[in-house]
């Protein structure tokens, strides 16, 4: 396992480098250059963003020209949409849905975001090195937890609530993945909230490196959880994803769509929702989590009614002929 997730770590550079060395096109060929927003550097949204950016630009070669962009959590991602300075991008649904509505925090609707299809479905867990004295979520009164973003903060607060706790209980850093781990390792944060599952490769990396174990959310607050935030609904992440991980580890869900600016052409939309899911097989031989990008997959969204936003007209075309839309 060791030897496979060393090559995901360098497929992903070669992604990053590959990519770069594709943007360089002549102009006046009449290719459509996209610019897509990945994810949070050392997250899974980095990788998998940037594995179907791999994809489009090898399958769709001569027609788009895809350029990934790193972005700092799915709120930040869906501003860049709706303002066009980003043409796609993959964001959280919960985070879609706020900032096309103007829920939460978002003071400005961001009205110009269309859904295209669901992606894939992640676990966020509560992490701590081996030697911490914290073993339930109970023990965090006081200390310090990591989120990568605005949302993240949200989903620790819906989970530090159900026992008992108020913002002011706890302190968050607003710090990357990537950064969490570092500051884990040297004492300056007690918790950090990684994305893990599936199996991540920074996160291993920690488990490897420093020895790490996970906090599980217990049943009763979990199913108060998932009352209040039906798109983080807890799930149990199976044991042996991670060394010395003998027990299966209660985490947060974490719900995902790609999203496009409604002014990217309804064609090229078409054939990037055609293109992604003819070749899942492509993008889980880059990690396991492109095998969620499915026709199915979507549909199982459209079923748990977690798509609360219009579609742009070249994914609903697609998945009107597929049977999921009508």
């Amino acid at each position: 396992m060791r030897i496979v997730l060393k090559r995901w770590r360098w497929e992903v550079i070669c992604i990053v480098l590959a990519t770069a060395t594709l943007i360089v096109v002549p102009e006046g060929q009449g290719i459509t250059r996209l610019a897509f927003g990945t994810g949070s550097t050392g997250g899974l949204y980095f990788i998998a963003g940037s594995a179907v950016v791999k994809v489009l630009n090898e399958q769709m070669a001569g027609i788009i020209n895809v350029s990934p962009q790193s972005t700092v959590g799915s709120a930040f991602a869906t501003k860049k949409v709706d303002s066009k300075e980003l043409d796609m991008a993959l964001a959280t649904v919960d985070a879609v849905e706020n900032g096309y509505k103007g829920l939460e925090q978002c003071r400005q609707r961001t009205e110009n975001i269309r859904a295209v299809m669901a992606i894939m479905n992640l676990g966020t867990a509560l992490v701590v090195l081996d030697n911490s004295p914290l073993k339930s979520v109970r023990d965090m009164k006081g200390r310090s937890i990591g989120a990568n973003s605005a949302m993240e903060k949200k989903r620790i607060a819906g989970i530090m609530e159900q026992y008992g706790f108020g913002e002011k209980d706890y302190s968050i850093k607003m710090i990357s993945y990537g950064e969490q781990v570092t500051a884990l390792k040297d004492g300056a944060l007690d918790v950090a909230f990684l994305s893990a599952y599936p199996q991540n490769a920074t996160v291993l990396d920690l488990f490897t490196t420093r020895g790490a174990r996970m906090i599980s959310i217990d049943s009763e607050q979990a199913a108060g959880f998932a009352r209040k935030y039906p798109y983080w609904t807890p799930f149990m992440m199976p044991a042996g994803i991670y060394p010395k991980q003998d027990q299966p580890v209660r985490v947060a869900s974490l719900r995902g769509l790609l999203i496009a600016h409604k002014d990217v052409d309804a064609n090229i939309v078409y054939e990037i929702v055609k293109t992604i899911t003819s070749n899942t097989k492509k993008l889980a031989a880059i990690h396991p989590v492109g095998a969620d990008f499915t026709i199915d997959q979507t549909k199982q969204y459209l079923q748990e009614n977690l798509i609360n936003v219009p579609w742009h007209p070249g994914a609903e075309k697609f998945f009107k002929e597929k049977g999921v839309l009508r």
